[in-house]
């Protein structure tokens, strides 16, 4: 259970840091003047503020570290991907077309 608090708690504060991506079409909305959707830009800004506020309230007692060394395994299988793409030494997946 403590990791799904984690990730709930990354995910609420996600949330919190997205809400600020409404900020332009609110400008914008002011720019031109058009009242129906700076309302509903509004709106979605300050719902995903509340949720993601309150996600992370919520379970910012329950979390525990990711722990670094997850983290390295990670990154590692990635970079072993890429560079094995890089190199050829691995074939992308493409769905086959009979």
């Amino acid at each position: 259970m403590g990791r799904a608090l984690t990730v709930i708690h990354a995910l609420g504060l996600l949330l919190v840091v997205f809400s600020a991506a409404y900020a332009l079409p609110v400008a914008t909305a002011l720019i031109y003047e058009d009242g129906a959707m700076l309302l509903d830009f509004l709106l979605a800004m300050v719902w995903t503020l509340a949720i993601g506020f309150l996600m992370w309230l919520l379970t910012r007692r329950g979390t525990t570290p990711l722990g670094v060394c997850s983290k390295q395994r990670i990154a590692r299988a990635l970079l072993d991907k890429v560079e094995g793409l890089w190199y050829g030494q691995l074939t992308p997946q493409h769905p086959s077309t009979s």
